[in-house]
């Protein structure tokens, strides 16, 4: 879950672009005062056709910085209420971020998100950059020492047997031998499954190996930085069409915004246009590959016919 506090004393309109592409598990809280009452046309059709929750709030305090305390305060009462998800304020004051820094530092236990941007759509790229945090690194430590445990034991009765055969040496060679056949079949049974990871690993390394080198792999080798795989994942295809059809980066804008609506489609297109001209370069042309193909079955008609 997503939440957004709006500075509206600071951003106005333009802060909330993007919101129209937020899902029904995103929260808006949007602080306004009799400074910043106003939003445009499109701005509130926006609002109205979003999925998130909205929540309209009033400063009625006067005073340097009134709305900003009132945001902080709400900011940190969320994050210690839910204790999971991100957390952004909306706002192009550097104010806002030592108190976020500070949040993101004293809450870090519950793996949130925190940040402050200009826009809505520069907070939804931010969270699509962002990865995952494994929080399963303390239970591996812990496990280590508890399998450690039992080697005395095992060597103490390692010992024993060694005695015993020493004894039984010259009357029981054939014991000995079947003695020595048992830790090689143990042998074998541990090392078994030690396999099945390892085919696993080259099957996820095969599978990042298809996707760099497929026909979108020059996709996922630019963006990469940028986006994860699942996303780009989502958008592969529609950026490989927009990348083949647009001549600069104006068609490239309008592309997105038919085929994604003026919000998704503006954030896909910051997020892109950076990389349009590389990834013009890097696009593999299909057509050469069409084109050879009929030639070299011209050559074997040829070779059957002499």
């Amino acid at each position: 879950m997503r939440f957004f506090f709006i500075d509206l004393e600071n951003v106005r309109s333009e802060g909330l672009e993007g919101v129209g592409s937020l899902s029904d598990t995103d929260m808006v809280f949007i602080y306004y005062s009799e400074n910043a009452m106003n939003l445009s046309i499109p701005t509130l059709e926006n609002l109205n056709n979003s999925r998130a929750s909205k929540k309209f709030i009033k400063t009625n305090y006067i005073g340097k910085n009134a709305m900003d305390f009132q945001i902080v305060s709400l900011f940190g009462a969320m994050i210690e209420r839910k204790k999971e998800g991100s957390y952004y304020i909306i706002s192009q004051d550097n104010g806002f971020r030592s108190a976020v820094s500070f949040c993101e530092s004293y809450f870090a236990d519950y793996g949130i998100r925190c940040g402050v941007y200009p826009t809505i759509i520069s907070a939804i790229t931010a969270d699509m950059k962002a990865k995952p945090a494994s929080g399963d690194g303390g239970k591996a430590k812990k496990a280590a020492p508890e399998a450690a445990a039992p080697e005395p034991e095992q060597n103490g009765e390692e010992t024993a047997a060694k005695k015993k055969r020493r004894r039984r040496k010259k009357s029981s060679a054939p014991a000995e031998a079947a003695q020595s056949s048992t830790p090689k079949e143990e042998a074998v049974q541990k090392n078994e499954p030690k396999e099945e990871p390892a085919a696993q690993a080259s099957g996820e390394n095969k599978a990042a190996e298809n996707k760099s080198e497929g026909k979108l792999g020059y996709i996922y080798r630019i963006l990469g930085e940028l986006l994860s795989e699942k996303t780009i994942s989502i958008y592969a295809d529609s950026i490989d069409e927009a990348i083949a059809k647009c001549k600069n980066r104006n068609e490239l804008h309008e592309f997105y915004h038919q085929h994604f609506g003026a919000d998704e489609g503006e954030a896909l297109y910051k997020i892109t246009q950076g990389d349009f001209e590389k990834m013009k370069q890097e696009r593999p042309s299909r057509s050469s590959r069409t084109r050879r193909r009929p030639k070299k079955k011209a050559q074997t008609e040829n070779t059957t016919v002499s």
